[in-house]
C-alpha cells in the first residue's frame, strides 16, 4: 500500500483551518503549493468546547447568526466585516476571538496541486502559481483598482465590505517571512508544526514530513514592500 502523503486541504471546525486527510485510500496526491494567510503567535493549543456542532454550508453562516439559530460560527478574520454588516441591520451586537490569542500557530489557506499536474505539467503549474502571486501583489499595490475588478467579476459583493476584508487580511499575508522570501512562502519548520497540531485529532500518518506536503520549487519570489 502505498504511502498517502496529502490529499485534501479543508477547514476543521473549533479545532484548526487546515485538515491533512492522510488516511484516505490511495489515489491522486496532492501537494501545497503557497500559503497565503497565516495565524501566529504562540505554540500552545487549548481545546474550545460546545455543546453542539452543525456543519452548515457557507452561505448559511452569517443568516444563521443574525437569525440567532447558532450561538456562533467560525470564519476566518477577514470574514469580519461581512459578519459585522450582517449583524447591524438587525441591531445584532457579536464579539470575536481568534485562534492565536489561545496559543494556535498553524499554516492556514493555501493552493494544492496534484503530483500529476506537477510531473506531467509543471510549467502550468510554475505560470498558475506565477499569476497568482502577481495578481496579490497588485492588489496590495492598488486596493481600489483590484476592488473594482473583484465587484466587475462579482457584482453581487459590496465594494466597501471588499476593501475592509483586504485590509484585514493583509496583514496576515505580510508577514516578515514573505517581506523576506516573497509571497506566498512556506517556512518548513512552521509546516512540521502544523502537521504535529493536526495529528493530536486526526488518523495522520506519522511518517508525513513537511516535504510531503509542499512543493516549493514551483514558488516564484515575488516581492512585496
Amino acid at each position: 500500500m502505498n504511502s498517502v502523503r496529502t490529499t485534501v486541504v479543508r477547514s476543521i471546525i473549533l479545532t484548526a483551518a487546515l485538515m491533512l486527510a492522510a488516511n484516505a485510500a490511495a489515489g491522486a496526491q496532492e501537494k501545497i503549493i503557497f500559503s497565503l494567510q497565516w495565524i501566529a503567535n504562540g505554540n500552545n493549543f487549548g481545546v474550545f468546547a460546545a455543546k453542539e456542532i452543525i456543519n452548515m454550508s457557507p452561505s448559511a453562516k452569517y443568516a444563521s447568526l443574525v437569525a440567532k439559530s447558532v450561538d456562533s460560527i467560525v470564519g476566518f478574520v477577514n470574514e469580519e466585516p461581512a459578519i459585522r454588516s450582517a449583524a447591524s441591520k438587525t441591531g445584532l451586537e457579536i464579539g470575536r476571538f481568534v485562534f492565536s490569542d489561545y496559543g494556535i500557530n498553524y499554516y492556514s489557506l493555501g493552493v494544492i496541486a496534484s503530483d500529476e499536474s506537477m510531473a506531467k505539467r509543471p510549467d502550468m503549474v510554475r505560470h498558475m502559481a506565477l499569476a497568482t502571486m502577481q495578481g496579490y501583489a497588485s492588489a496590495i499595490k492598488n486596493p481600489q483598482a483590484a476592488a473594482d475588478a473583484f465587484v466587475k467579476n462579482y457584482p453581487e459583493t459590496s465594494r466597501d465590505i471588499a476593501l475592509q476584508q483586504w485590509e484585514v487580511a493583509q496583514p496576515l499575508i505580510l508577514t516578515d517571512r514573505s517581506r523576506k522570501n516573497g509571497l506566498g512562502f512556506i517556512e518548513r519548520d512552521k509546516m512540521a508544526d502544523t502537521i504535529k497540531l493536526i495529528a493530536q485529532f486526526q488518523k495522520v500518518d506519522p511518517a508525513i514530513t513537511p516535504d510531503d506536503v509542499y512543493a516549493s520549487e514551483f514558488l516564484p519570489k515575488v516581492a512585496v514592500e
